[in-house]
């Protein structure tokens, strides 16, 4: 087990252990006990000190880096001849094949295509004051689907799939891609089947409630979870080609 040490704790005892060497000369009464104790004081003093100034100059713990998380089960409203998958998008933290930072893209892009009435899943921060307790957060983007493609391609002789947004007049922007470890399945998943795409938008922008004391009363307030995720959805009918 790591030991843990304490400045606070260690500094104390330096001093409990200065203050009764000063009680020793004035009392002069020099017993080899005083000299024992007085000694351990200062030894486990000054090693806390030393122990958490050497702990404070380590390097902290790596970072829990979250990330969206991978999802490949048909969805609820799949029907017999329909298979409708989901996979999340990876590489939106990092620039596209056009060298656009894909977060100002996921951020701007369904913006400028969503009706502002759809935003923040259509709710007014009225019925989010009524709706919504003080924990809950409702994100801009939610429920809303947008237009997508996936295109099959290969990155370092092994089968890829980039991921596109496609606004209303039919332009595209690549917003990243299909796992290294589903890229092949999906490829040939788009290879077999006629698919229709669609995409949502995730975390990012929310809105929440906060209690204002000055007024006594909760406010609606707009914060950012800082980064946006993405989630693609593939669409066929069964008897477009053989499973």
């Amino acid at each position: 087990m790591k030991k843990k040490y304490s400045k606070t704790g260690g500094i104390i005892l330096c001093v409990i252990a200065t203050l009764l060497l000063l009680l020793l000369i004035l009392v002069r009464d020099f017993g080899i006990g005083y000299f024992v104790v007085i000694a351990f004081c200062y030894f486990v003093g000054v090693r806390n000190i030393r122990g958490a100034r050497k702990a404070a100059d380590q390097p902290g713990a790596d970072p829990v880096v979250v990330t969206s998380k991978l999802i490949v089960t048909p969805r609820p409203k799949s029907s017999a001849n329909t298979r409708i998958y989901s996979y999340s998008v990876y590489g939106v933290r990092y620039k596209n094949e056009d060298g656009k930072d894909i977060q100002k893209l996921l951020a701007k892009l369904p913006k400028e295509e969503a009706d502002a009435s759809e935003l923040y899943d259509g709710m007014t921060n009225a019925d989010i004051k009524e709706s919504f307790d003080e924990d809950d957060r409702v994100y801009i983007f939610d429920g809303i689907e947008f237009d997508a493609d996936l295109v099959p391609c290969e990155f370092e002789g092994s089968p890829a799939v980039k991921v596109y947004f496609v606004s209303g007049d039919g332009e595209r922007e690549h917003i990243g891609w299909i796992s290294k470890q589903d890229a092949p399945t999906v490829a040939d998943m788009i290879k077999k089947h006629e698919c229709s795409y669609s995409l949502q938008v995730e975390k990012g922008a929310y809105k929440h409630l906060v209690y204002d004391a000055d007024a006594d009363k909760y406010k609606v307030v707009t914060e950012s979870d800082s980064e946006y995720f993405a989630e693609v959805f593939i669409i066929y009918k069964v008897e477009d080609a053989a499973e």
